[in-house]
Formats: structure tokens, sequence, C-alpha cells
């Protein structure tokens, strides 16, 4: 296994604080409507994520069909997950509600740059097979994912002669490529 220190994750484990704001109520009630969540997370949180990416691919892209369980528990410590359309890719964020009753957001894929796996691609290809490559990895902006073996990353590798290669990415929970094998 090849375990490489390069990070391409873009946006986990970025925590934004969100409910409280759109509703100062939350933390007397017992639950909240998954449906404000939701709305939330799309009003609020990706806005907030867009800004702290300016000038990468994130901050063009809109979240779309978010969805969170039908009703949150307003009660400290309780975990949820929302899902999300990004780039028309299914995203996962976790959130969890602190003591003031609001929640934090991270999260709970991956998202990917491209041309930065396809950059990584080309240099392991190089180191294990010995010649140059020209690998493509997507043409959307972005790549989301899961982490482990589930989500792995495929990429087209050519090299010079015209010979084409897989290249199999596996990313952990941080986005380091714990794996990267080429068939054939």
């Amino acid at each position: 296994m090849r375990r490489a220190g390069i990070r391409l994750l873009v946006l986990a484990i970025t925590t934004m604080s969100v409910l409280a704001a759109a509703a100062p109520n939350a933390a007397a009630a017992d639950t909240v409507s998954g449906q404000l969540v939701a709305t939330v997370l799309t009003k609020d949180v990706w806005p907030k994520f867009q800004t702290r990416f300016a000038g990468t691919p994130v901050a063009d892209l809109e979240i779309t069909k978010a969805r969170c369980p039908r009703r949150v528990s307003t009660k400290t410590g309780t975990r949820f997950t929302c899902t999300a359309v990004i780039d028309d890719q299914r995203a996962k964020f976790k959130g969890r509600i602190r003591k003031d009753g609001s929640p934090f957001f991270h999260l709970g894929s991956l998202i990917l740059f491209p041309d930065k796996l396809a950059a990584f691609t080309e240099q392991a290809y190089q180191e294990q097979r010995g010649s140059v490559g020209t690998a493509t990895c997507s043409d959307r902006k972005i790549i989301v994912t899961e982490p482990g073996p589930s989500g792995a990353v495929d990429c087209e590798v050519a090299d010079a002669s015209g010979t084409t290669s897989t290249a199999t990415l596996t990313l952990d929970k941080n986005a380091n490529i714990t794996d990267i094998t080429f068939a054939p």
C-alpha cells in the first residue's frame, strides 16, 4: 500500500455554527424541523463554505436538494446527517447540537479537485510504470466522494504510446491517498 502525504481535500472538517441565528428558539424546543435545518444548510452554511474557498471551483457551485431528518432533537450532543447535491453529486453534511441548542456542521463527504488528483496520479504513474502519462479524473469542477474503498476515485491515464490504464485512488477521511493501483 502506498501512502501519500498529499492532501486533496477541500472542505472536510470545516465547521459552521448556524441554527441559533436562524431559529433563536431552537434551544427551548425539544425538536426543530428538518426542513428548517436543510434551509439553513442551503442559505447560511453553504455560502460560508463558498466564502472560505473563494478563488476555487467551490466558490461557484450551488447546493441544492438539501435533505435532513424530519425532526432534529435540540438536545446537546445530538448528531444527525443531512445530504445535499453539489455539482450534480450527493454530499453528506454531519451536524451536532451544541450546548446552546445550535448545531455546527462539517462536511462528511470528501470534495476533491480533479486537477490535483490528476497531477498526483501522473506522478504515481511515472514512479510505478516508469513512463510519463497524462491523467484525467473528471470533467466536473469537483469530485464528491466518501472516504475508504467504497468511495475510490478512478482516473484514466494515457502514456505517449497511447496505452491507457485506469488508476484507482483510495482516500481516508482526511483525504490522504492511502492506495493507488493501476490496471492494466
